[in-house]
Parts: structure tokens; C-alpha cells; sequence
């Protein structure tokens, strides 16, 4: 019982991490705001429905209610198009949890191109491929252990004790490689444009399906055979107009990686204030056994700015209270023209 009291949550909880992390399969973190990121779910998106460049930043910090180190997600991103059909772009992700340190550094360069030919000008097909390297550290010496711990002298953690793990290493570099389709339909689609259009009920809509880690390249700091698992992503929605002022996008994400589900899914709510020619956007979405979060946000000429907030609902409801992740997203999207926020 002493044991067990002095094991604090913020133990256990990295240890289960470390468990997928080192020993068994690595699973990928996600964002709530994962709509703002689109080459982080489909290497096709890059440069995709933007007139000249854009350059986004992305934070999320979960976890702070119940553990002294937070699960902390950071990403930098930048892509353009390139003579209509192309689009290049990279991107940092950043990933850090737990007490010892574990730490995954992305850095990728992503392309894509439009395959279809549709004179009308409605249909769209797009593919791309990301190529790049991971880079996971973790410090062993801040690692704690099962074993480690005592009941001698009242109990207690012991860090003279041996782990009995043997670390080949405790920093990997790993070649990694992802693919997607993406398609969608009616016009290249700007908010403002969509939005302020006569012609009422325009439902144009889009759906798409990418791999990551597609050799499922080898990932271990310990002297075994463990592979980073491939992982299959599908995103789609509908942009539907309301009316002249108001209209909505619902989206789902659904994830797959190492016989793990997770799925998304949420409606965004768009209103147009038009005297200062502004977005304000807000709606909740849910990840399926998980939490529930709320977002809100703006669109202002090239700027969008977005806030979300988990709010924990299952296993760990008890524990944390409910307070789960806070995740803050700004883009900037430079165009040639006026008026020209894009729908992602």
C-alpha cells in the first residue's frame, strides 16, 4: 500500500506512455484543431486553395492538471502553389511528454499536384507525398521504473535500485515517408466568396485518405525489433451556405495505427460580420470516448486565429477533473488579391 500511495499519477501515466513509445508500437499525437493543419493529415493539401503562400503556427498543452510535465505538441508550417497544379511546403512537429523528456522532432518537406482535368472547373483530385526524418530522445535517468520501488524503511522509490532495462540508445534519427488523396468538388473554395455567392444551398464537399510511416521504419531506443506502425487517415466535410451571412461546416476525422481507432467529428458555425468584413467562426466537436471541446475563432482579411479546449469525459474524467488539452492556432495566408481567407 505504501508503494502504491507514493506512485503519484504523473508516474504511472508517462510509464503507460513509454510502454507504446519504446517497448510496443509509437502512436502519433493529434489535435483537435486538426482542420487547421492540413498537411499533417493529407500531404495533398499542401498548397492546395491558396493564392500565394501560408504560414501557420500551432501549440497544444494537455494534461497540465494532473502531471508536473505536460503532454506538449508544437508545429510550424509553410507551404505555396506553384503554377495552379503544384503545391510545395514543410513543416516542424515538435512532441514532448512525461518526466523523462520523450521528446519527437519532425521535420518534413511536402509536394503535391492536381491530376485532374476538368474544364468546368468543378472536380478536383489531388495527390501528394511528404518525405522527411523523426528524431526521438528520451533521458533514461529521469525514468522511473516498477522495480525501482521498495518497501524497506516505510517504502518508497529507490533510484539505486537497477531498472534492469538496457538502453541501446537514448536519441534515434528515423527516415520516414508519407502518401495522399484528396478530392473535392464545385470551385476552388474561398470563404468569402462561398459565402456572399446568389445562388442559394451550394453544398460543394470534400473527402480524402492518407498513409503515413509507410515502410513502418524501425524505432526503438532498447536492443529489440520495434517499427514506427503505419497509420491511415480519412478526413471529409461539407461547406454549406445558410444564407448570405451565416454557414456551416461539419468534418470528421478518422484514424488508424496499430489496431487503434480514433474518430473526430464536429460542426463548425460560420457568421459574417460585414462591416469589418470578419469570420467569426465557433462549434464543438467530439472524439469519440475521449472529450468534448469547443472551438471558436476569427478570419480577418489574411489572418485566422483559432482556441479550443478539451473537456475530458471518460477514463480519466475522475483524475483530471475534466480539464484536458488547450490548443491555440494562427494562420496567415497571403494573397495577391483582396478578400481572399481560404476554406483550410
Amino acid at each position: 500500500m505504501r508503494i502504491k500511495k507514493f506512485m503519484n499519477f504523473r508516474h504511472v501515466l508517462f510509464a503507460c506512455g513509454l510502454l507504446f513509445t519504446i517497448n510496443l508500437s509509437g502512436q502519433d499525437s493529434h489535435l483537435s484543431q486538426y482542420y487547421a493543419s492540413p498537411m499533417l493529415i493529407n500531404p495533398s493539401l499542401t498548397g492546395m486553395n491558396i493564392e500565394a503562400y501560408r504560414g501557420h503556427l500551432h501549440y497544444r498543452n494537455q494534461w497540465r492538471s494532473i502531471i508536473s510535465n505536460p503532454y506538449l505538441t508544437q508545429y510550424v508550417a509553410f507551404d505555396m502553389p506553384y503554377e495552379e497544379k503544384f503545391g510545395f511546403g514543410a513543416y516542424i512537429l515538435n512532441n514532448r511528454a512525461g518526466s523523462g523528456h520523450y521528446n519527437s522532432f519532425n521535420f518534413f518537406l511536402s509536394a503535391a499536384y492536381e491530376v485532374t482535368i476538368d474544364p468546368a472547373d468543378v472536380h478536383h483530385l489531388l495527390t501528394g507525398v511528404q518525405l522527411g526524418v523523426i528524431n526521438k530522445s528520451v533521458n533514461v535517468n529521469e525514468l522511473y521504473f516498477e522495480n525501482q520501488y521498495t518497501t524497506q524503511d516505510g517504502g518508497g522509490f529507490d533510484p539505486a535500485i537497477s531498472s534492469e532495462e538496457v538502453f541501446e540508445n537514448d536519441n534515434v534519427f528515423i527516415p520516414d515517408a508519407s502518401f495522399g488523396l484528396f478530392y473535392y468538388n464545385r470551385h476552388k473554395l474561398k470563404i468569402f466568396d462561398q459565402f456572399l455567392v446568389k445562388t442559394s444551398h451550394i453544398i460543394p464537399y470534400y473527402v480524402g485518405l492518407s498513409g503515413f510511416h509507410l515502410w513502418s521504419p524501425k524505432e526503438t531506443f532498447l536492443n529489440v525489433e520495434n517499427r514506427l506502425p503505419l497509420k491511415i487517415i480519412g478526413y471529409g466535410g461539407i461547406m454549406y451556405r445558410i444564407s448570405n451571412e451565416i454557414g456551416l461546416e461539419p468534418n470528421f476525422l478518422y484514424m488508424y495505427q496499430a489496431r487503434n481507432h480514433e474518430l473526430q467529428g464536429g460542426l463548425l458555425g460560420y457568421y459574417h460580420v460585414k462591416e469589418q468584413n470578419l469570420f467569426v467562426m465557433f462549434g464543438p466537436y467530439y472524439r469519440h470516448l475521449d472529450a468534448l471541446s469547443i472551438h471558436l475563432g476569427c478570419i480577418y482579411k489574411e489572418y485566422q486565429f483559432r482556441l479550443s479546449y478539451d473537456i475530458n469525459m471518460f477514463s480519466l474524467h475522475s483524475v483530471s477533473g475534466g480539464r484536458g488539452g488547450i490548443e491555440i492556432s494562427f494562420t496567415y495566408m497571403y494573397s495577391n488579391k483582396p478578400s481572399s481567407s481560404m476554406m483550410h
